[in-house]
């Protein structure tokens, strides 16, 4: 419970020194993300949270007004990582809002993720705009292996299933009331239900029955033993990780994907199936590429600057241990293939991270995906749709996501045009959250307050936290 409490009051005693108050940005030139183009030298007027006016020579005559010299510099939406883990850590809450982050998913929720989210909109804790899944919802054969034999074949019989890691896994029976768990789950505030791979067909088909009954989206994992097609039929809204689709290209999988066949054949048409659909992909490759790039060169992949954030056990543990040292390399062309039948067919591309921070630091990841999106043929700016416009879409908002008036006053000004190089999405000299403002100064502030405080704080995130 102390470290609980210390968590929180890291977070909440880390208030932004200007306060929220009006802010009046000067001759910067703006990306507004509503279609690919620039507007040089214009002036931006901030008030309450919102984007009051944009225009040229705004004059603004009060002294409370903060006055940012925007010369030369470039003006973006905030970014989004719509998947991530928390593993109920608030330090997280600063690490997005350093790398310009300004509204994040928790993919495995708990009701702890609801009282923040419920908190930051209310102004009373500083964190980017917070949905929250609910937990993992899965059959109870997730945890077999990690349980005593005669514990797992009384829970396979009972009506009253515990839930497991930190309470962010919900583990279902064939007791199981699914519609009402659905009830239960949109009361406590969930934004959506998040299926995961060990469901069964008759599970999930249930889910998506209660779902559609209740009117909640369903967004998570394709279960292994629910062919795509199924799930599309039964109501599926969003796919939260690329790489769910590559079992529809593999053949010959008996020896393991190393010795598999890949044959693309048909990708086009399942990439239309989804538009057809309305079914939305949620990206996560940069967990894969960096399955590949640390077994290529571990001391490089483990001395990236950001590798200091994380908290010092958990940085050893995973140094010493590596789960994918048989990562099969071939995968990432066909991922890269995916990405762009998706691209092509207009399927509407959300950027997630997967982020967990075991090997991986929350908020950089979401640059590494972006570049990654870029390198695997999106172009500059479609790549940041997916972290803008498209992530709003998503969640079924119309507030942000865009540079626009009325909307959401969560900006990122950076160093360098991102249309000309993606890299200056990490060039990064002010965040705008619903209105708060914090300069370079602030942001590496921030940033050294989480590494002190991991510091002095260390935890080993288990792998059995992140399944």
């Amino acid at each position: 419970m102390n470290r609980i409490l210390s968590l929180i009051l890291l977070t909440v005693l880390t208030v932004h020194l200007y306060g929220q108050k009006d802010c009046l940005i000067k001759n910067i030139t703006i990306i507004p993300m509503d279609e690919e183009r620039i507007l040089s030298n214009y002036d931006i007027y901030l008030s309450n949270g919102m984007i009051s006016k944009i225009g040229k020579n705004i004059a603004i005559n009060s002294e409370s007004v903060l006055t940012i010299d925007g010369s030369g510099k470039y003006l973006i939406p905030g970014l989004s990582d719509m998947h991530l883990h928390f593993w109920n850590d608030s330090t997280v809450l600063g690490l997005y809002l350093a790398n310009g982050v300004t509204s994040i998913r928790s993919a495995s929720g708990r009701q702890e993720y609801l009282n923040w989210s419920k908190n930051i909109s209310n102004n009373q804790m500083e964190g980017p705009m917070l949905f929250v899944t609910t937990p993992l919802i899965n059959d109870v054969s997730f945890i077999k292996d990690f349980i005593p034999k005669e514990f797992y074949n009384s829970l396979k019989k009972s009506k009253d299933v515990p839930q497991y890691a930190g309470e962010e896994v919900f583990l279902v029976t064939d007791f199981t009331n699914m519609e009402e768990s659905v009830v239960n789950f949109q009361k406590n505030g969930y934004n959506s239900l998040k299926p995961y791979s060990s469901l069964t067909q008759k599970e999930f088909k249930n889910l998506c029955i209660a779902a559609n009954n209740y009117g909640m989206d369903v967004t998570g994992h394709l279960p292994r033993q629910v062919p795509l097609d199924s799930a599309i039929n039964w109501g599926l809204n969003e796919l939260m990780h690329l790489e769910e689709l590559r079992f529809e290209f593999y053949n010959n999988t008996e020896n393991g994907l190393n010795n598999a066949t890949i044959d693309t054949t048909g990708l086009d048409a399942v990439a239309k199936k989804l538009k057809n659909n309305n079914i939305s992909v949620t990206t996560t490759i940069i967990c894969n590429w960096s399955f590949v790039a640390r077994n290529k060169d571990e001391e490089a992949f483990f001395s990236k600057p950001e590798m200091k954030y994380l908290y010092p056990e958990t940085f050893s543990f995973y140094k010493a241990n590596n789960e994918h040292s048989d990562y099969p390399e071939r995968e990432l062309e066909l991922f890269k293939q995916i990405l762009i039948a998706l691209n092509k067919n207009d399927v509407n591309i959300v950027l997630g991270t997967d982020s967990q921070g075991m090997k991986d630091v929350h908020g950089f990841t979401v640059h590494d995906e972006i570049a990654l999106l870029v390198e695997n043929g999106l172009t500059p700016f479609e790549a940041l749709e997916t972290a803008t416009v498209n992530a709003a879409k998503t969640m079924g908002q119309n507030n942000w996501g865009l540079i626009k008036e009325n909307y959401r006053a969560n900006l990122v000004i950076l160093e360098g045009n991102p249309l000309d190089n993606i890299e200056n999405t990490k060039k990064i000299v002010g965040v705008l959250n619903n209105g708060y403002y914090y300069d370079k100064d602030d942001l590496t502030k921030k940033l050294n307050d989480i590494y002190n405080y991991r510091q002095n704080n260390d935890r080993l995130i288990t792998p059995m936290e992140g399944r």
